[in-house]
């Protein structure tokens, strides 16, 4: 049997196998502790700075995530996981400057930042930049999905990541036409996203996991 013939996966090299499973890992830890920590905000907790410290390492791991999902690609597919790694990178740039003024300078002086709050302002900045991240992020997943061609668990993680698209894009489209960042596509985007997100990225880490036990 030639090099050709064998299964994708075993040819992957182990450090990207390895690389590929901690950043499915770590993307999803972090998007399980926001998804706790948001309930337990708006019953009163004070989780406000770790809901931000977890979204802001959120995006630091999906850069990784999105690369070595790209470096998993067949060669004829990897233009697509391109294209797909491009707008995470933009989505995280927005976002890692959005959280970190928000647990630096929005956080001692409130005052002088309220453009930029994250309370209930539907005019705040901060709302505008959280919704066009997310969609990125959300585009991001749909030019993965050509990777995924496989059943079983590929088909699953397609499934998630096209979900999620749909239900982002028709978010972000109920933002714009209402202005409201609490509008009920808005919500309702947040709540499939909280789902199907992290049910993805762990699935990913066992695709990861597999190639890894593979080369061995």
């Amino acid at each position: 049997m030639s090099e050709q013939d064998l299964p994708r996966t075993t040819m992957l090299p182990k450090a990207l196998s390895q690389v590929g499973f901690w950043s499915a890992i770590l993307t999803t830890v972090w998007l399980l502790i926001f998804d706790l920590t948001i309930p337990l905000g708006a019953a009163g907790a004070p989780t406000r700075s770790i809901a931000v410290g977890a979204s802001l390492l959120l995006a630091l791991s999906f850069i990784v995530l999105m690369v070595s999902i790209t470096n998993y690609a067949p060669a004829e597919k990897r233009f697509w996981s391109q294209i797909g790694l491009s707008f995470a990178i933009v989505y995280a740039a927005l976002l890692v400057w959005n959280y970190s003024l928000q647990l630096t300078v929005v956080r001692s002086s409130p005052h002088l930042y309220s453009w930029l709050t994250m309370d209930s302002t539907p005019a705040s900045a901060f709302w505008a930049l959280e919704i066009m991240g997310y969609t990125l992020m959300g585009l991001a997943g749909v030019f993965a999905l050509p990777v995924f061609h496989r059943g079983g668990i590929e088909l699953a993680i397609r499934w998630c990541f096209a979900i999620n698209a749909v239900c982002t894009v028709g978010g972000a489209i109920g933002y714009v036409l209402s202005g409201n960042p609490f509008q009920v596509l808005v919500l309702m985007s947040l709540g499939v996203w909280a789902i199907v997100f992290p049910v993805a990225t762990a699935l990913l880490a066992v695709v990861f996991k597999r190639a890894e036990q593979r080369k061995m």
